[in-house]
């Protein structure tokens, strides 16, 4: 470098850097710059030995005036104090320079020329030999002492002890000690967590962490840890395979381990798995960008939860599709397994859970005894078929005394803010189908059928096109009907039907009136203020009903002879039949044109409260073939009047004191007959708002939820009513005639009753025993469901012909009939007052031609069959 004017010794500012930087083998211990004028330049001590050029070695001499050597003589013993066993000396920078392990010369010369105008000088770096570190003496070496030996000796045994292999608990614990506090991790956390564990660990030591985490200290961790949303611990779950991202197609996963899939390849190593099975299984770690995608869960339920939530149209599954639900998401249901799969993100898994325990923690249970409702225990089939058509789950379970039934389904919570904790729950529903269908208070029945020769034998016929017209317990047995074949020639027409006497009285059907202005009523002690009436006389009613009368069919079983199937004790049922809708539009122009507008009734039905006492049954070895401890009370039937959307009020309440059916095989006819009478006697008041506000039924009705718009009726599960004690003799069909005593004496006839008192003691007996009967009794009833009927009727060869449509619901079914029932004629001056039995061969003549009328239930007319 040349720079002008440059004195003696000066160097640019660049080139001194760069030969600082060179001087690595020397230690720079100060820098000694001095101000003064003619020399003016920094230097820095150094502390070297240079060998000249003939490799002798020489000092090192300080080129500097004495003055200044003198100023810095005292800052060096400074540091000659601080350390002494170094030794300290200068080398100026004007004069020369260290360049590696070599010591430069500075020396300018003249160039003999100018430069700019000035005369020019050159700077001239001279060799001047290698440098030789100077040899410090070494410091003097003290003797050991005890702290130094232990030291030395800790050192050793810490050697010692690490050339010692490690304990199994050692082992465990380093890696239990790796286990992180967060359940989710990132991607490259969750990576480097798996290399800790492969390289530090060996294969065998993950494998002995893992059967002792699952022996021994899974139990202990379950104490400690939370429930976690990643960790769902639900009584209701049976198994639970954790959540783990959705296995592509063309992705080979392990088939024996579910916690690997989605972290695993086939580039994994088998050690690599063994610590991704540890952090899957034991720690219950995850990938936090995994877990946002697409993966699956699957829990296994408890047999109750899961056919809860599978009941019905699944309303609850339903529900938790539309709320949590996206595209590509679902959840799937395996009845076999009972198990659920659900195909979403981890979180969204999660709450999906969370929301199904807060349904199925909704979950209650009831229990009563069997012995209420059925006088043999039910089996696995009927109790499945009635769960399935209740929306419930029932169990049975006995004890040493009885049997109990276990009901369960999942309660709604929004019915409870809505105020139908009042009426009847689905154990209430399940009793009361079991007590219907039992058949303890069923009507009694004959069966008949005419005399026809036959070429060739009748046969049963399997039912198939009825089964929704049945009771739900009648469906699950096979029905079939008995005909006999019948070629087109042949006719049936002028077959009478074999019914000489009817089990009851034959009696043309009147109506009752239920508001009577001028009732007289007698005050009851029990009940002082009853605004209402039973009447005192028992009416039978008669009416006709046309469909396929079934019996009970197995395909092995070869068909009895029609002599043997009327003689059989088997259950049968009745399955009613409407005529061709070609053929109804016969009816409106037989007698009248006018339009009948169609009526609609409420009918509902109620039975005596069994009672799991069995006092009143005599000994403990009577076999009694009815349902609990049930009173001999009659049956009610309460009929609403309704119009479109709303009930209008109370039409009658009758007390069905027994019914009987008169069956009539035709198997040579397309329908059979059936004839069914009911003794009743009715509820009367003055005046419809009398009625309605009788406290019984003020107190049912004001409870009950009556919804016609939204098709809602709920009723509340049981009401008491006062009932006449003569209706408790008639209702118990074993008693004789003359067990039911004789009506009480007229009040015409009351004076000389009292009269012919005195003397005649039995009849004051008898009258005291008549006002017994006649005392009311309050009974509690169950309410065991309602029909709604919708009825057109009309006038039909002086008879009344009704067609009905009828709602039954759960229990009974949808069906539509045909009834034709005998009417009382009206007396007048100018016709003769009909017998009774006159009126009822007319009756039976009329049903036989309609049974007999294929036209009217095919639709063909006679012309067209061949």
């Amino acid at each position: 470098m040349i720079t002008r004017r440059a004195p003696v010794g000066a160097v640019c500012f660049r080139c001194r850097l760069r030969l600082l930087q060179q001087l690595t083998p020397v230690r720079y211990v100060a820098s000694d710059a001095t101000s003064d004028a003619a020399t003016n330049a920094p230097h820095v001590d150094v502390d070297v030995d240079v060998d000249g050029p003939t490799d002798a070695e020489v000092p090192v001499q300080h080129v500097r005036d004495p003055a200044n050597r003198n100023k810095n003589r005292r800052p060096e013993r400074k540091q000659q104090q601080l350390l002494p066993h170094l030794a300290w000396k200068k080398l100026n920078l004007h004069n020369r320079h260290v360049s590696g392990n070599r010591v430069l010369d500075e020396a300018t010369r003249s160039l003999g020329t100018d430069m700019l105008g000035q005369p020019g000088y050159a700077i001239v770096m001279k060799d001047g030999g290698k440098i030789k570190k100077k040899q410090f003496p070494s410091l003097p070496i003290e003797p050991a002492t005890e702290s130094s030996s232990n030291v030395a000796t800790s050192i050793e045994a810490l050697v010692e002890s690490q050339r010692q292999r490690p304990t199994i608990d050692q082992i465990r614990s380093n890696i239990h000690e790796l286990q992180p506090a967060d359940k989710a991790l990132p991607e490259k956390e969750f990576a480097k967590l798996k290399y800790m564990l492969t390289e530090g660990f060996l294969s065998t030591q993950l494998k002995s962490y893992m059967e002792w985490h699952k022996s021994e200290a899974q139990g202990r961790s379950k104490k400690r840890v939370a429930d976690t949303p990643s960790s769902p611990k639900f009584s209701w779950i049976k198994e639970w395979l954790p959540w783990v991202p959705l296995q592509p197609e063309s992705a080979t996963a392990e088939a024996t381990n579910f916690t690997l899939q989605g972290y695993i390849s086939d580039t994994t190593t088998p050690k690599e798995k063994l610590a991704i099975r540890l952090m899957r299984e034991c720690w219950q770690l995850s990938v936090i960008e995994l877990d946002t995608q697409l993966g699956e869960t699957q829990v296994k339920l408890h047999d109750h939860e899961f056919v809860l939530l599978m009941r019905g149209t699944q309303r609850f599954m339903n529900t938790l599709g539309d709320i949590w639900l996206d595209q590509g998401e679902k959840i799937e249901a395996f009845r076999k397994q009972n198990t659920l799969r659900f195909v979403t993100s981890k979180p969204k898994a999660d709450a999906i859970l969370r929301d199904l325990d807060n349904t199925l923690g909704s979950v209650t249970q009831k229990a009563f005894p069997a012995v209420l409702v059925t006088p043999e225990e039910p089996d696995d089939t009927v109790l499945e078929e009635l769960g399935r058509i209740t929306n419930t789950y029932i169990t049975r379970s006995r004890t040493l005394r009885r049997a109990q039934l276990h009901v369960a389904w999942i309660e709604i919570k929004s019915r409870a803010a809505q105020g139908f904790t009042n009426l009847e729950d689905l154990a209430h529903i399940v009793m009361r189908l079991l007590l219907t269908a039992s058949g303890s208070r069923q009507a009694t029945s004959t069966l008949f059928s005419p005399t026809i020769a036959q070429t060739s034998p009748g046969r049963l016929i399997v039912d198939v096109t009825s089964k929704d017209k049945l009771g739900w317990k009648d469906r699950l047995t096979q029905w079939a009907r008995y005909m006999q074949p019948l070629t087109p020639k042949q006719s049936i027409a002028d077959v009478a039907l074999p019914i000489e006497e009817f089990e009851l009285p034959f009696e043309p059907s009147e109506e009752t009136k239920t508001l009577k202005d001028d009732l007289f009523l007698i005050p009851d002690p029990k009940f002082p203020f009853h605004p209402v009436k039973w009447t005192s006389t028992l009416p039978t009613s008669t009416v006709a009903r046309f469909g396929q009368i079934l019996h009970p069919y197995q395909p092995s079983n070869p068909t009895p002879p029609l002599s043997d199937l009327l003689l059989s004790t088997d259950r049968r049922v009745f399955v009613s039949t409407t005529p061709h809708p070609l053929r109804l539009t016969t009816f409106e122009n037989s007698d009248t044109n006018t339009i009948i507008a169609a009526k609609s009734t409420i009918v509902l039905h109620f039975w005596p409260s069994p009672s799991p006492n069995p006092a009143t049954r005599g000994s403990k070895k009577s076999k009694s073939k009815t349902a609990g401890d049930t009173p001999p009370a009659p049956l009610l039937e309460l009929r609403l009047a309704t119009s479109e959307n709303e009930v209008l009020g109370v039409e009658s309440l009758r007390a069905v004191s027994r019914t009987h059916h008169t069956d009539v095989l035709l198997p040579s006819s397309l329908v059979d007959v059936r004839f069914t009478q009911t003794q009743y006697e009715t509820l009367q008041a003055r005046d419809r708002e009398t009625l309605d506000t009788w406290a019984p039924l003020a107190d049912f009705l004001g409870v009950a939820r009556l919804d016609l718009e939204n098709g809602k009726l709920e009723m509340p599960p049981r009401q008491r009513f006062p009932v006449p004690r003569r209706l408790f003799a008639a209702t118990n069909t074993t008693t004789s005639a003359a067990a039911i005593p004789p009506p009480p004496p007229s009040t015409e006839d009351a004076g000389s009753a009292a009269e012919q008192s005195l003397s005649q003691p039995d009849e004051t007996l008898s009258n005291d025993k008549h006002h017994e009967y006649d005392e009311l009794e309050s009974i509690s009833y169950e309410f065991v469901g309602l029909e709604f009927h919708r009825s057109v009727a009309l006038p039909y060869e002086g008879h009344q012909l009704t067609y009905t449509s009828i709602e039954a619901g759960q229990g009974g079914g949808r069906r539509a009939e045909v009834t034709l029932e005998p009417v009382k004629q009206p007396e007048s001056e100018s016709t003769e007052i009909v017998d009774n039995g006159k009126q009822q061969e007319e009756f039976l003549a009329c049903c036989a031609r309609l049974a007999a009328d294929r036209s009217l239930w095919s639709g063909l007319s006679d012309h067209i069959r061949t």
